[in-house]
């Protein structure tokens, strides 16, 4: 039976509050073209051991990308995930190989530093891009995301201002993140399978995670579209510092 590390909470109880907080996590994901994951990170922590919470995420994504996959499949950008591909399969791999192998939280707050570091930069320098992105550079930023997202469960958001820069917005964005984040986490999936990383337990959790992604995903697609370019990219700049501050907050209270 599973046991809450904040409240005495009942199975059902937490199961209801994973459901939840996917539906609310992949729902903000589609109105910021990631973050969603990541922010479900520090608050599933309290629900469920947090070594579960990595292998529930894979699971949760994958269900999650399907759909998502089917929703934008005419948006996809093919030239970008060509790059991508070898970087995130490599990645992936590797990434799973690591979680089962090490302790590496400290990560988390790599990636924060990163986020806070592009967003800053983009609005103080008041420059239309942070730096100048040529599609070649896709397949090193995947590999180097897939990584990060094997370690510590979710790393989305680092690929968004590379996304930005390359002046990929709204569903393209979406459709192209969600093939990409598919294929990796089905990768994942089978790598944390063969390092022994999922339990029955974990996989209930994920599905139950994923159920709710599928109505996160259905109600973001339709808020999307009220959105202009520039606000979706404000939006997403914003979730970007809202992630890192939590991350920064989670280890702060550690």
């Amino acid at each position: 039976m599973p046991v809450s590390t904040l409240y005495d909470l009942s199975p059902g109880q937490i199961y209801s509050a994973l459901f939840i907080l996917g539906l609310l996590a992949w729902l903000l994901s589609t109105l910021a073209a990631g973050g969603g994951a990541i922010m479900f990170i520090p608050l599933a922590s309290f629900l469920i051991p947090v070594k579960s919470v990595v292998p529930t995420i894979s699971i949760a994504a994958t269900i999650s990308g399907v759909q998502r996959v089917w929703l934008y499949r005419t948006k996809i950008n093919w030239k970008i995930i060509s790059w991508l591909m070898p970087g995130i399969i490599t990645g992936s791999i590797l990434g799973a190989y690591l979680f089962a192998q090490i302790e590496a939280d400290w990560l988390m707050l790599v990636i924060a530093l990163f986020l806070i570091v592009n967003v800053s930069h983009h609005y103080l320098s008041k420059k239309k891009y942070s730096f100048k992105m040529r599609v070649e550079y896709f397949l090193p930023a995947g590999f180097i995301t897939a990584i990060l997202s094997g370690i510590v469960g979710a790393a989305g958001p680092v690929l968004n201002p590379f996304y930005l820069n390359y002046d990929v917005v709204k569903e393209e964005m979406i459709g192209t993140k969600a093939f990409s984040s598919l294929v990796m986490q089905i990768v994942k999936i089978v790598a944390y399978g063969c390092f022994a990383s999922i339990s029955q337990e974990i996989l209930i959790y994920g599905l139950t995670v994923g159920a709710g992604a599928l109505f996160g995903n259905y109600v973001g697609k339709k808020l999307l579209k009220k959105l202009s370019d520039k606000r979706f990219k404000d939006f997403v700049n914003i979730m970007l510092l809202i992630t890192a501050a939590l991350i920064i907050y989670k280890f702060a209270v550690k």
